[in-house]
This record gives C-alpha cells, structure tokens and sequence, in this order.
C-alpha cells in the first residue's frame, strides 16, 4: 500500500517536472525577457516557500530575489534609450563593462544567477531535476542576450561590438 502510495506520488512530480520544463520551453519561444524573468521569479519564489530548508538557503534565495527585482527593474530602463544612455555614461570603465556593454545590474545578474544554477546542478538530483534547471540556465542565457540587443538599441550600437571595439560610452 505505501509503495503504491509513493509511487503515486512519484508520478505526480515527474509529471509536474514534465509540465514545468514545458512551461520554461514555451515562455523562451517567446524571445521576451521579461516573460523569461516573470517565471524565474515565480519559481525562486516557490523554491523560497517550498524548499529551502536552512537560513543559508533562504538567504540565498531572497538575494536572488532581489537581484532578479533590479534586473527587472534595468529592463524597463533599457526601453528608454535617453534615459539608458544617461545610466550607462556611469559604466565607462573597462571592469563596468562586458564585450563594451555596460554590466550593470540585470547584466549582473544573469551572471550571478547562472552560477546558483550551475550551483545547484552539483546537488543529488532526479534526470527530470537536471532536465529542468538546464532549461532554466538556457532561458537565463537567452534572457541576457536579448538583454544585450537592448543595451544595443538604446545606445545604438552596431556593428563596433561584433568587431570587438567597445563603444564609446561617454558621450
């Protein structure tokens, strides 16, 4: 009876993992970062009330929280290219920058929420567990490159960048 009970059990997760990578493939078809980040913040926010199980975790998850919120909050900013020029003015040295794109804080980020991620991948877990964070990952990749074709657009970059010469921020 109880091997029935937790093999129940084991299906429903598997199929929840099923339809949660499903639901990261859809929302990265897309190709808006805002959508990509709305999930990612829903899904830390599940972690946070579901899983986390020490006060390192916890702090861990509401850092990237936080961190997700400013990158949120510099994707709005983005749009606005008088406004974005103004901020990226502040990014001219070469350690505020990657691939002469100012590294600010959505930039940041991606990067630091990549790491966690990759982080999280070294811990015990299922195939359907790996199958899902490695969708995570690819969606925070895609959501940085769209980031970047906005840093782009409202700094009106072109062709300098793929030619690997930074763009000349301080105007």
């Amino acid at each position: 009876m109880t091997s029935d009970r937790n093999r129940k059990v084991g299906d429903i997760i598997e199929e929840t993992r099923s339809s949660e990578k499903t639901i990261l493939l859809q929302t990265a078809r897309f190709g808006d970062a805002r959508k990509i980040l709305d999930i990612e913040k829903v899904l830390l926010q599940n972690e946070l009330t579901f899983v986390a199980s020490s006060p390192a975790m916890t702090s861990s998850l509401n850092t990237a929280i936080k961190e997700l919120d400013a990158a949120l909050n510099m994707l709005e900013k983005v749009k606005s290219p008088n406004t974005y020029q103004e901020l990226a003015a502040g990014y001219t040295l070469g350690k505020n920058q990657i691939r002469g794109l100012p590294r600010d804080e959505a930039r940041q980020f991606f990067k630091s929420h990549q790491v966690r991620l990759r982080n999280l991948d070294k811990g015990r877990l299922s195939d359907s567990e790996r199958d899902v964070l490695s969708t995570r990952i690819d969606n925070i990749k895609s959501a940085e490159r769209l980031y970047e074709q906005l840093q782009e657009q409202a700094l009106d970059i072109k062709a300098e960048r793929n030619r690997g010469k930074g763009p000349d921020l301080g105007r």
